[in-house]
């Protein structure tokens, strides 16, 4: 990824951008599709509410009507795969992955390429601007010379831990998983405060897992293909993954997700998380928090190969089966406009779009460590929490499977030795690597 620097981003920003043309955009009819109704295939989280209550806007704006279901991760992952399969004219816009679902939807033929509305004047607003997105986020989501999607979102693994019982301890913000680990070990408490929180749930553990997997030097896939999770890497890092949860989690992490996790933070009951950048709003946030204040952020540590930060955006994508596409357009334009996205950002939430990253209105806001890591990790970050497979909930699934073994005390190299096979399995079956 380039070096995301400010002085570069407003060069940029301010090179890209522009005066808008009055004029062109008077031209823009936003009222091409009034009458229609679409269907939206969405997460249940913030951006999705965000969408939600401001949805009178957009049909006023548009004539469109829209009927959102919104459903948690997995469930939303299980309905699009039974939808699509069915290719179901229903169905005009969904949110997914595309590190994680891009190459099994691409490879079946389930987006819909945006590349010729983005070439049409007539269905592309010319206040939309496409050049202010991230470049490596908007690359992201391209598969086959496709553009399958738009970031709704730009997030990286970041360390929160509690700045106030980091002080009381007398500890600095750890810079290695040793490190980590040494500070779980002191600052767990429970039941009152657990050391480290993590995913550990099978569909959602291996996310997590990946950053220790690549300080460790592993990988998903070695370069012949095959999986690499029969190997010392992966062994180390299964180890020391389960051996902080087990000892410095909570008692429930085999089935803790993304929320579980979140709520442990919100509600002051952890020291240390290691997830999702996009979090810090939901922090910030005095009706659900009990740590406003009281928390801050540091990159995320290192191990013995060093650290590779995680990428990762949630995308809304039209339906290849919708037959309301511009319909459908008009709202993923005006879903990821620079307006609908400035109230996120200034909430903490992580966009994509370089502009709002580089307003200095914001910046003197936005919490400092927060910041100041997020922008450093965005310059190198890859998406790496996934596995780049066709059939990679398979995967994911195989994986899950050994990092649950492991954290119920199961011999962890027995455990990913039979992923590994399962992994090979599938790959072959799926992707003929």
């Amino acid at each position: 990824m380039r070096r995301f620097t400010l002085a570069a981003a407003l060069v940029a920003v301010v090179a890209m951008t522009g005066p808008t043309s009055t004029r062109a955009q008077a031209r823009f009819d936003w009222k091409q599709a009034q009458g229609t109704e679409i269907r939206v295939l969405a997460l249940r989280v913030w951006f999705t509410d965000h969408f939600k209550a401001n949805l009178p806007e957009f049909e006023r704006l548009t004539g469109v009507k829209v009927v959102f279901e919104d459903y948690p991760e997995d469930a939303l992952r299980q309905k699009l795969a039974v939808e699509m399969a069915a290719r179901n004219k229903n169905i005009d816009l969904f949110q997914s992955g595309a590190s994680l679902e891009g190459k099994r939807f691409s490879t079946s033929g389930w987006y819909a390429d945006l590349n010729p509305l983005l070439r049409d004047a007539s269905a592309t607003s010319p206040d939309w601007d496409q050049k202010d997105f991230f470049e490596t986020v908007w690359k992201a989501q391209q598969f086959g010379g496709q553009q399958i999607s738009v970031p709704l979102q730009a997030v990286t693994q970041v360390m929160f831990y509690r700045k106030d019982l980091f002080d009381a301890a007398g500890l600095k913000p750890p810079k290695t998983l040793d490190e980590l680990e040494a500070a779980a070990k002191r600052l767990h408490n429970p039941p009152g405060v657990v050391g480290f929180a993590s995913r550990g749930r099978k569909t959602q553990a291996p996310y997590s897992w990946a950053h220790f997997l690549y300080a460790h030097g592993g990988n998903w896939f070695s370069p012949d293909g095959k999986s690499g999770l029969a190997t010392s890497a992966a062994l180390n890092a299964t180890n020391q993954y389960a051996r902080i949860l087990r000892a410095y989690g909570d008692p429930g992490v085999a089935d803790n997700g993304p929320v579980e996790v979140q709520t442990l933070f919100l509600q002051g009951r952890a020291a240390i998380i290691l997830d999702a950048c996009s979090w810090a709003g939901i922090f910030n946030n005095p009706e659900k928090s009990k740590v406003v204040g009281k928390w801050a952020v540091a990159p995320a540590p290192g191990g013995p190969a060093g650290v590779t930060y995680e990428l990762w955006a949630w995308s809304m994508s039209v339906s290849p089966f919708s037959e309301k596409k511009r319909a459908a357009w008009l709202f993923l334009q005006w879903a990821t406009s620079k307006e609908m996205q400035r109230p996120l950002q200034a909430k903490g939430f992580p966009m994509p779009r370089q502009s709002l990253w580089v307003d200095p209105e914001w910046r003197a806001k936005a919490e400092p460590s927060w910041l100041e890591t997020v922008t450093t990790q965005f310059a190198s970050a890859k998406p790496i929490g996934h596995p780049s497979a066709i059939a990679a909930a398979e995967v994911v699934d195989a994986v899950g499977t050994a990092i649950n073994g492991a954290l119920a005390g199961k011999d962890a190299k027995a455990e990913l030795e039979v992923a590994a096979r399962n992994v090979n399995s599938v790959v072959e079956r799926t992707d003929k690597r």
